[in-house]
């Protein structure tokens, strides 16, 4: 077994094969995947795969093992329940895009590990790659299949991979075309190049990554959520929306995957409003809550009793327009459309898709419902976490919302970069607030809520956006305004929902506007869009300063000084600074190309005019073989003895055969002279003629 190729085969597949799967893995965000026990997975596989095929009959017992590791899997591992999981959670990203549809699987399928599946996909070109290197086998057709696990991320813009994927996948790839056509002549040739070519492809695939401009690539959550939105049918791809997770539409919040979150300022919607202050854009919310998820249970539901039109104040309408339909409405506080809405799986449907609509909302004063609303499903709670929550509620003494509020605010330091759960904690609301420092909306709303169940308070986990308006003024909603808080109902207001802010003041990064002291006259809209045509199947509210005694509300953060806005440099720095980029990119490429062809053509000179006679034949005949496979040229047939007698022999070239070998290679070169320039180019790159 050569050591240099088995060495080589196994950095290679190992690339391939763990950047593909992981790139498959990061841009879905597959649930329950630990991306470093799928890298130790994917190096112990490469390494066996590389050490089988450097051996003559090691592709029979790698197979075995493969064979037999495959059937462990589908027998005790459940492969047809990874793989249905894994299509299901592909299908809602190609759903969402062009309408595809879901497939029928099992809520048991669904929650079932993508590891099996994913281990499976690793075989492909982890085997490959290994195969090509170690015997020696053509590359299009090795790289291609291998990179099978690449594909699924290219059918919608929004499955981007992280950038440590591609860096893995293209300098792998780089090096095995640079030194492909040196191994299939000889490991030895191909194993030097590899070693050569390996740290400045590594460098060239960092700074290509590095320098492109990433504007399309669209902000990919840490976690699965946010998949079922409707886009228009002519099959636009369109992204997904928000940062809080569940929003929109998807029917439930895996928590346990919830980790650093990213900022994007791609625009949902636009939003005019006769309010300044902040304004929630209500869309889904969550009634179930089992330690590790939001879900809804209730796919039809009474979201308790909003104020009737006369308790509301005079009218200010809110005018929505999304830049593309969704499956639910946005809604602010409070609508005048009755005594309460019915809300599918959370959210008021939008059965005609309508992009554009306004409704007319007015100041909460205070009502009373007909009826006391059945309310215990936003009781619940899992026995362990009621038990839990209790005792912190006892050991700091909060008995009201207020109190709540003020002790979830305070539990911990607002950041984005707050890193994942423990495996080892089961419950996200306890391990927040017992063990973690930092958080986000998430992470607050959800503590928030399930303290508010513990204490007696029907509560629920709520996603939408939220965004400071300034009265008559049209505002872009961007993604990184997407955000999560709480509803809770209380008896002595009314069982109305009422809106409760645990996030710290410090979560929004839009640029606060100072609230208007006087009331808001009532605004139009310039242009009336498309108004719904059922008033009693739309909800919307509006915060306001003045709230009836006992309710929490939302903060509407003022500052103290204005903002610290930064001076851009000039458009001709920023402009000089890309053409510098570029021309540093661009040398950088010229330089590492030409670099390697230097190299590998000074090698094989090299071995051609120095050493024993045989040797420096057998070097001229490899190109003379080569050259003739590119000038589609048979060489002469007395050159082939030569060749083989150099080869086979104990016979000592003569300088006079050395003379022929070297005299017909050089005819060989000037016919490739006469080439095209751009096939010469080819030739020089590829095969370092």
């Amino acid at each position: 077994m050569n050591v240099k190729t088995w060495l080589s085969a196994w950095a290679l597949s190992f690339s391939v094969s763990f950047g593909s799967v992981a790139a498959l893995v990061t841009a879905f965000d597959l649930p329950g995947v630990s991306l470093f026990g799928l890298g130790v997975y994917c190096l112990l596989l490469s390494c066996l795969c590389a050490r089988e095929f450097s051996t003559r009959y090691g592709h029979r017992i790698l197979l075995g093992f493969l064979g037999v590791f495959v059937v462990c899997c589908l027998i005790w591992g459940g492969l047809w329940r990874s793989v249905a999981a894994v299509s299901y959670h592909l299908s809602r990203f190609y759903d969402a895009a062009y309408g595809w549809g879901v497939p029928n699987i099992s809520m048991q399928a669904q929650q079932h590990s993508p590891l099996p599946a994913l281990w499976l996909l690793a075989m492909l070109p982890a085997v490959l790659i290994s195969w090509a290197v170690c015997r020696r086998k053509k590359l299009a057709f090795c790289l291609s299949i291998a990179l099978l696990p690449l594909y699924p991320c290219f059918v919608v813009t929004d499955t981007v991979p992280e950038s440590w994927c591609f860096l893995l996948i293209l300098a792998a790839s780089l090096v095995l075309v640079l030194s492909q056509s040196l191994r299939r002549l000889s490991h030895h040739d191909g194993n030097r190049i590899t070693a050569i070519a390996l740290i400045p492809a590594v460098l060239l695939s960092a700074f290509l990554l590095g320098n492109i401009p990433q504007e399309g690539y669209w902000m990919k959550l840490p976690m699965f959520q946010s998949l079922t939105q409707h886009l228009p049918s002519q099959g636009e791809n369109m992204g997904i929306i928000g940062s809080a997770p569940g929003m929109p539409g998807d029917n439930r919040t895996n928590l346990a995957d919830i980790g650093p979150q990213t900022q994007s300022d791609r625009p949902v919607m636009e939003v005019r409003s006769g309010y300044t202050g902040l304004l929630y854009l209500r869309y889904q919310s969550f009634d179930s809550y089992s330690g590790t998820q939001w879900s809804n249970v209730r796919l039809s539901e009474d979201p308790a009793f909003w104020p009737t039109q006369q308790d509301l104040s005079p009218t200010s309408p809110v005018s929505i327009s999304t830049e593309y339909p969704f499956d639910g409405m946005f809604i602010p506080y409070y609508s005048r459309s009755g005594n309460y809405l019915q809300l599918e799986n959370g959210k008021l449907p939008n059965p005609g898709k309508l992009s554009q609509y306004w409704i007319s909302t007015g100041q909460l004063l205070g009502a009373y419902p007909p009826k006391s609303p059945d309310l215990s499903p936003y009781l619940a709670l899992p026995k362990d976490t009621r038990e839990a929550a209790q005792r912190i509620l006892q050991a700091h003494d909060l008995q009201t919302p207020e109190q709540i509020l003020q002790y979830v605010k305070n539990s911990a330091a607002y950041d984005l970069d707050t890193g994942r759960m423990p495996p080892d904690d089961q419950d996200f609301a306890i391990w927040f607030l017992e063990n973690s420092e930092t958080g986000y909306c998430v992470h607050f709303a959800t503590a928030a809520a399930v303290l508010l169940r513990a204490a007696g308070f029907p509560a629920r986990y709520v996603t939408g956006y939220a965004v400071m308006t300034q009265r008559g003024k049209p505002k872009t909603v961007t993604e990184d305004m997407a955000h999560a808080w709480v509803e809770y109902a209380d008896s002595e207001t009314g069982y109305f929902w009422q809106v409760l802010e645990a996030t710290p003041d410090i979560w929004t990064s839009d640029p606060v506007i100072q609230p208007s002291t006087q009331p808001d006259e009532t605004t139009e809209p310039t242009q009336e869009p498309t108004e719904v045509t059922q008033p009693s199947t739309q909800e919307s509210t509006l915060p306001d300063n003045t709230t009836p005694s006992g309710s929490v509300t939302h903060p509407v953060t003022t500052p103290t000084t204005k903002p610290i806005q930064q001076e851009e440099p000039p458009m001709a720095l920023n402009l000089l600074w890309t053409v510098l980029r570029y021309m540093g990119l661009l040398i950088a490429g010229v330089a590492v190309l030409w670099g390697q062809h230097t190299i590998r053509l000074r090698q094989r000179r090299k071995k051609q005019r120095t050493g024993k006679p045989n040797a420096r034949a057998l070097a001229r005949w490899q190109e003379i073989e080569l050259l003739g496979r590119l000038l589609k040229a048979q060489p002469p047939e007395e050159l082939l003895v030569l060749a083989e007698k150099a080869r086979f022999s104990q016979h000592t070239l003569t300088k006079e055969e050395l003379f022929r070998l070297g005299q017909y290679l050089q005819r060989q070169r000037k016919a490739i002279l006469a080439l095209p320039v751009w096939k010469r180019f080819f030739l020089k790159l590829i095969w370092a003629i």
